[in-house]
């Protein structure tokens, strides 16, 4: 008897075991499929106006604002050097000296025939005067006169001669010292002291100026005509150099210059820009990298590339409305910001934008959207 009270006693033991069981197991998996019904999570930016600053990058190359060779003009011995090779010089500065002897002996000479000429001159104009007063008195003739006057008139045209001879003479003197035609540095000189120099002996020297300098790229011309289409000024452009170490100039350039004739064999522009070059890092026919932005940075809408889905049709964007829905939207893009996109039209600001989690949203379906934490 007793074992028959045992398992009487035992099956509602069991049974309440199992009804734990059950109530234990449904309370852990209801959270979880309390999860699995809630709309997925999608990342999303909500679009306002941001300040965009574009930018194109050119192969560009550095060219002096002036260069000039500096040559003998009179035939000498050269007596002087006055600067340093590589060094800057300024304006009027003293470069070389030529041996002036034969040049002053020529200026001496052509004051002694100045002096000689008005000296004729004025015994033509005595002897003119006296014949002037016969002729008046009416005891000379007409043709003594037109004589004397003739005479007179030739005298004062040597002294006009001479006075021309003695200014050549001393231009000719002056071409003996050789000054610097503009603020620049010096190149390799060609030439010493003792070395006889003419015009024909070519260039002795060059200056070249490079502060400011200037650079010259090529600008695709559709890039270049759509942008003054857009009506914006050349003006309105910052021109940054990256140097061959990658480093970025300290200084930046003003477009100055745009060529009124297009390169036709890569359809494109010239332009060149100017920019201070005090210590002269930048060299005459330099390769540089040339970035050219908007001087001003725009406000505008602007979507990051990340959001952008393409099909059939073309590209498009997720955007979550206002009841958390999935749609679909097809802006007009623009310009290109980095990883950003300008948007034209078919967006507004506050639309919010799905950038991530593209393959859990379903369009007309409903998600949970997180705002991208992302900086600007």
């Amino acid at each position: 008897m007793k074992p028959v009270t045992i398992l009487r006693v035992a099956k509602p033991i069991q049974r309440a075991l199992q009804i734990t069981c059950f109530i234990a197991c449904a309370g852990a998996f209801g959270p979880a499929l309390a999860q699995e019904a809630a709309p997925p999570g999608v990342l999303v930016e909500t679009l306002k106006p941001r300040a965009q600053t574009g930018s194109n990058t050119f192969p560009g190359r550095v060219v002096a604002s002036s260069k000039v060779d500096i040559v003998a003009q009179v035939s000498g011995i050269v007596t002087g050097i006055h600067f340093d090779e590589g060094w800057p010089v300024s304006e009027g500065d003293l470069l070389y000296t030529i041996d002036p002897a034969e040049y002053e002996a020529a200026v001496a000479a052509a004051k002694a025939a100045l002096e000689a000429a008005k000296a004729a001159a004025e015994l033509k104009r005595i002897e003119w005067d006296r014949k002037k007063q016969l002729f008046d008195k009416g005891t000379g003739t007409q043709s003594e006169l037109q004589l004397a006057t003739a005479r007179y008139d030739q005298t004062k045209a040597n002294v006009t001669a001479s006075e021309v001879a003695l200014k050549l003479a001393k231009i000719q003197l002056d071409r003996t010292t050789i000054n610097a035609p503009l603020d620049g540095r010096m190149s390799i000189g060609h030439i010493s002291v003792g070395a006889l120099v003419g015009p024909n002996t070519g260039p002795l020297v060059t200056v070249v100026s490079s502060n400011p300098i200037k650079v010259g790229f090529l600008v695709p011309l559709g890039l270049y005509t759509s942008y003054l289409q857009e009506g914006r000024k050349l003006a309105d452009l910052k021109v940054s150099l990256v140097l061959p170490d990658n480093s970025t100039f300290p200084h930046t350039a003003d477009i100055d210059f745009a060529a009124p004739v297009a390169d036709s064999s890569t359809n494109s522009i010239v332009l060149r820009g100017v920019v201070a070059n005090p210590d002269y890092l930048l060299i005459d026919q330099q390769s540089v990298e040339v970035v050219v932005s908007e001087r001003n940075a725009s406000s505008t809408l602007t979507v990051p590339k990340t959001a952008f889905l393409l099909d059939q049709i073309g590209t498009y964007v997720l955007v979550v409305d206002s009841d958390n829905v999935v749609e679909i939207a097809r802006p007009s893009l623009g310009r290109e910001f980095g990883q950003r996109m300008e948007i034209l039209a078919g967006l507004d600001e506050g639309a919010r934008v799905i950038v991530a989690g593209h393959a859990k949203a379903r369009i007309g379906q409903p998600v949970t959207p997180a705002e991208n934490a992302e900086k600007e």
